[in-house]
């Protein structure tokens, strides 16, 4: 489907979403020193908490991406790879 998109069009699809990002990185260390402050971590914790979640989650949507589409050479390769050894 993606490939039959003329080039201004993609550019644009990925001109939006990196402003979608950018909003969203702004929310999320808002939202973060937030937490922060609510449980009384000091904010260099907070933010390490979540960095660690934020950075695995393009692990986790493969991981069930694969599983929800039977696709169990991928996940086999996956942690066979250690992609997700040295993340957690």
């Amino acid at each position: 489907m993606i490939e039959s998109l003329s080039l201004p069009i993609l550019l644009l699809i990925f001109g939006l979403s990196a402003v979608a990002i950018w909003f969203a990185g702004i929310k999320l260390s808002k939202t973060a020193d937030i937490l922060a402050t609510h449980f009384g971590l000091g904010e260099a914790l907070g933010g390490l908490i979540l960095l660690a979640i934020v950075t695995n989650l393009p692990e986790i949507a493969i991981t069930v991406s694969a599983a929800i589409q039977n696709n169990l050479e991928f996940l086999d390769l996956l942690h066979l790879s250690g992609e997700h050894c040295h993340s957690f």
